[in-house]
């Protein structure tokens, strides 16, 4: 913790304690690692050994245990320490389930490899990537008590939702495909959900460091608050229109998202044709000028304007980030070819905007 302790023992007691946990949850993401690679390889050894390191796990949350009851009996600590106690006692629980999660595959593993591969384990190792990758940096949260990085963790947690009703979908139709893969697709299945508790248990760890460092409980529903996100062009009738309606398509329970521009026009027509196309209606969105979010806070400002930014207007507050796109209105375009390119753009560009600020896992 940052405050000095009078206590050099009590100093130590702490520093033990948070080292242990971050042993802990190093050996659990090492046994999630190890179990989907004795799947990929087919190694039944390795298998048997993820399994046997659960002893450890075991032995570890025990030893936890025992350090946070005797420093809540030798030092009763208070405020912001008494906290990080609390939540050392709750962490370790999801980081033996973790250990138990990846039991749990080890065991189907065994199953799988009496039985015939099928020609590729779908998205699973991907899966398995970001499932340890939320889980580190939950662990990196809880040490460096980030706020901001436990709330992208508790964010990122749908990425594995994602994935995991990927998998299923493939599998599902193996299934329909050939009779004979049942049995094998189903135990993929198990293994799929195993990955997408780890991510539900990452997120419980984030929650708790919410707790932990501002006293605010953010599970069963409790609201992190929304990003602001304001897309700006000159006209605000085709790009940063666009934009607005995709953004807020694709992740408007985590996002305000607005748009305007300096010399604001209707929106085009062919804006709300295009944007029809992929399922958005965009065509209640009205133009906006700039001037009228002048003195509002936004997480982000993104301009998207042209190649040459020559039509980049300025941009209030924040410092603005570039995406460049051509204007397919310019000089009056109507090319419907050139509206869908612009779209499509945009929509590539928002989707790695998703999964960069979400945590690149």
């Amino acid at each position: 913790m940052q405050r000095e302790h009078t206590s050099t023992q009590y100093e130590r007691t702490l520093r033990l304690l948070k080292d242990k946990l971050l042993l802990m949850g190093y050996l659990a993401e090492q046994m999630i690692a190890d179990s989907i690679r004795a799947l990929e390889e087919r190694r039944s050894d390795l298998a048997k050994e993820v399994m046997a390191r659960d002893d450890t796990i075991d032995q570890l949350e025990i030893e936890i245990d025992n350090l946070c009851y005797e420093i809540l009996a030798l030092h009763q600590p208070v405020a912001s320490d008494l906290r990080f106690i609390a939540t050392a006692l709750k962490i370790v629980r999801e980081l033996e389930r973790i250990g138990d999660t990846a039991v749990n595959i080890t065991r189907r593993t065994l199953e799988l490899l009496a039985e015939p591969a099928l020609k590729r384990l779908i998205a699973l190792p991907l899966m398995a990537n970001a499932s340890q990758g939320i889980l580190r940096h939950s662990l990196d949260a809880f040490v460096s008590s980030n706020v901001q990085l436990a709330e992208k963790v508790i964010e990122s947690d749908c990425i594995i939702d994602d994935i995991y009703e990927e998998i299923f979908r493939e599998l599902l139709a193996y299934m329909f495909e050939d009779a004979r893969s049942v049995s094998c697709a189903l135990k993929l299945i198990f293994i799929a959900k195993h990955l997408e508790r780890v991510g539900d248990h990452s997120a419980n760890i984030a929650e708790m460091v919410i707790f932990m460092v501002k006293g605010k409980d953010v599970r069963h529903g409790g609201v992190l608050g929304k990003k602001r996100i304001l897309f700006i062009s000159s006209g605000n009738s085709v790009r940063s229109q666009m934009a607005e309606g995709i953004l807020r398509n694709m992740a408007g329970d985590r996002y305000d998202v607005f748009s305007a521009g300096t010399e604001p026009k209707s929106l085009h027509p062919r804006t709300i044709e295009v944007m029809k196309e992929i399922g958005i209606d965009v065509s209640r969105q009205e133009s906006k000028r700039l001037s009228a979010f002048l003195g509002q806070n936004f997480d982000q400002i993104i301009t998207v304007c042209d190649r040459a930014r020559q039509d980049c207007p300025f941009s209030p507050g924040t410092e603005p980030i570039h995406w460049s796109f051509d204007d397919p209105a310019a000089p009056n375009g109507d090319e419907l070819t050139s509206f869908r390119r612009v779209r499509d753009e945009i929509l590539q560009r928002i989707r790695v905007f998703l999964s960069a600020d979400r945590i690149a896992v």
